[in-house]
């Protein structure tokens, strides 16, 4: 399985084959990579929440399982009220692609969970 972070929270220009050991000090980044596995696969984190992925105005990964590569890109929009100072994330858009054609969530979803095994 090869995993490919363009961005993600902190994360930029990252790829990595699994299995593979992450190491590196404190505040590094280590559970940002298995959080953007995670956001790739079922939108949750290490803790089951939904990940928000921090980062430009967007988040990029992709991850290759056997033949087929599961992309997803996330958009957010941000709006500064007037009177404050700094901008808030009013909406999101997210993009999924599976072997680089467009698809809509549940495709995608489907398709990661039959690579998985998750259903036969």
């Amino acid at each position: 399985m090869e995993v490919k972070i363009k961005q993600f929270k902190n994360l930029q220009g990252l790829t990595f084959t699994a299995p593979c050991e992450i190491k590196a000090k404190n505040g590094k980044g280590k559970s940002n990579c298995i959080d953007a596995i995670l956001w790739l696969l079922s939108e949750k984190n290490t803790e089951n929440e939904e990940v928000i992925p921090f980062g430009e105005n967007y988040a990029e990964a992709s991850v290759a399982i056997e033949s087929i590569t599961f992309k997803r890109v996330t958009e957010w929009k941000k709006q500064r009220k007037q009177g404050e100072s700094e901008e808030k994330i009013t909406g999101t858009t997210s993009s999924y692609f599976i072997n680089g054609e467009s698809v809509n969530k549940t495709t995608y979803s489907q398709a990661i969970r039959e690579s998985l095994g998750a259903v036969q």
